[in-house]
């Protein structure tokens, strides 16, 4: 341990014994040179004036700094100190076994490194179940976004509503909707045919699937042997699935479920 004198510098030898913190008088936490150190330090062209300009000297002191803060008072609640200044301060050994340098003291001749400490770990980050639970709350909340988006489009958009359910298709559907399903799905199947190699040996189909049909039950004959018609010609084609064909079963499986008898010809050919 060691005493400061509270005055300003005053003397010019050069003799640094040690690094200490900035604790009060009688207080602070020092560590001395070793020998082999302490000649370092005062090796010749090394004073107070230039010694932080030279690297092995500047790193020397700072070695002993950081040991200093593993048993500083100072630096007990910091997680990970770290160097804010170093200055060079008056000091007096408070050893009577070593005379000689109690008098070197009083005459101004010792020095100190004095050191001030800071915290320089970085804040604690957010527990990271909590970031978990933020980022759940934000998917949801994107998820329910997403959900209501896609059942109002679902709601407002006729061609989806009725070519994406099976439900249009039947007979407790609204009249006017379940027609339109089924010409909207003859339309597509057609466009889907239109793109294939072999339209042009398929005029009698476009004829057949264009036929308006007067009343729902000729809408419904019309649809199904559109269907019948075009399985039987994409068949002899050796196409690849057609996604219309596929739309149109689907819509003929719920209109035959019903056991309509004017429908019976055609679904037992299903």
């Amino acid at each position: 341990m060691v005493k400061e004198k509270d005055q300003p510098l005053k003397f010019s030898e050069w003799r640094p014994i040690g690094v200490c913190d900035q604790g009060r008088a009688n207080q602070r936490s020092a560590r001395m040179f070793s020998r082999r150190d302490f000649e370092k330090i005062c090796s010749p062209g090394v004073n107070r004036k230039n010694w932080e300009k030279i690297p092995q000297i500047r790193k020397l002191v700072e070695r002993y700094a950081l040991e200093v803060s593993r048993f500083s008072n100072l630096t007990k609640d910091m997680k990970k100190p770290g160097i804010v200044s170093i200055k060079l301060v008056g000091a007096v050994l408070g050893h009577e076994e070593t005379p000689g340098l109690n008098l070197e003291s009083k005459d101004g001749k010792v020095q100190l490194f004095q050191v001030e400490f800071e915290e320089t770990a970085e804040p604690k980050k957010a527990r990271s179940w909590l970031k978990y639970i933020i980022f759940a709350f934000l998917g949801m909340a994107l998820l329910i976004t997403l959900f209501f988006l896609m059942n109002l489009n679902f709601q407002t958009n006729p061609n989806i509503s009725q070519k994406g359910s099976n439900a249009s298709c039947r007979s407790i559907a609204p009249q006017q909707s379940r027609m339109k399903t089924l010409k909207d799905l003859r339309r597509d199947l057609l466009g889907d045919l239109k793109r294939l190699p072999e339209w042009s040996r398929l005029q009698d189909v476009q004829n057949l699937c264009s036929e308006g049909g007067v009343g729902s039950q000729q809408q419904e004959i019309v649809f199904l042997r559109c269907l019948l018609r075009v399985r039987a010609e994409t068949e002899t084609l050796g196409t690849t699935e057609i996604t219309g064909i596929s739309r149109m079963e689907r819509c003929a499986e719920s209109i035959c479920a019903e056991n309509q008898q004017h429908l019976q010809p055609y679904c037992r050919r299903l």
